[in-house]
């Protein structure tokens, strides 16, 4: 099992965790995702193309599919060197081609330590900061309060319930539309 050491500078609403870094995805990763994504409590989150069980294939295909797509965009989150999790945006397409969709999650061994809020942070600056999308955009379960409590943390704001939109291992789930829109671009 790997450990995530980190260090805590502030103790008030904003966490700052050195250890935290956003990496370009390398196939040498393949093995510790494989690892951290084989986790039926990761998947019930994710939209079906997020294989339960995850193998070293599948950790092989997304990495050679993420850096073939969207290089730039999708990174590791690492944390003291050991993969924890993966965050990227998306660009829209057509209509929707000034926002990005986000997606991310973390091993569930790193759960309630920080990690994704901090990895949200970043990514958000770092697109904001090199992109010029006027809004990203993430979509949420349901059954996943957290990832919404992050999303809020970080300054994202609820814009819609579509109910029942989703359907998720034999179960109907509202889907949360979650929006944050760039403070460097005029309206």
């Amino acid at each position: 099992m790997f450990v995530c050491k980190f260090k805590l500078f502030n103790t008030f609403d904003r966490y700052h965790f050195m250890a935290v870094q956003l990496k370009y995805w390398k196939l040498e990763y393949a093995e510790q995702l494989a690892f951290i994504a084989n986790n039926v409590n990761i998947a019930m989150f994710m939209r079906n193309r997020f294989p339960h069980p995850y193998s070293l294939t599948d950790a092989t295909s997304y990495i050679e599919w993420i850096n073939k797509e969207y290089p730039l965009l999708v990174f590791a989150i690492d944390c003291d060197g050991v993969v924890v999790g993966s965050i990227g945006v998306f660009p829209g397409e057509d209509i929707y081609c000034t926002s990005a969709e986000l997606g991310y999650w973390v091993g569930q061994e790193y759960w309630g330590r920080g990690i994704a809020t901090e990895a949200l942070r970043r990514m958000v600056d770092y697109v904001f900061n090199n992109f010029s999308f006027n809004k990203i955009r993430a979509n949420v379960f349901s059954n996943n309060p957290k990832s919404m409590h992050v999303l809020v943390k970080c300054g994202f704001k609820k814009e819609a319930i579509l109910q029942k939109a989703v359907y998720k291992y034999e179960q109907y789930l509202d889907e949360h539309l979650f929006a944050i829109f760039n403070p460097n671009l005029e309206s």
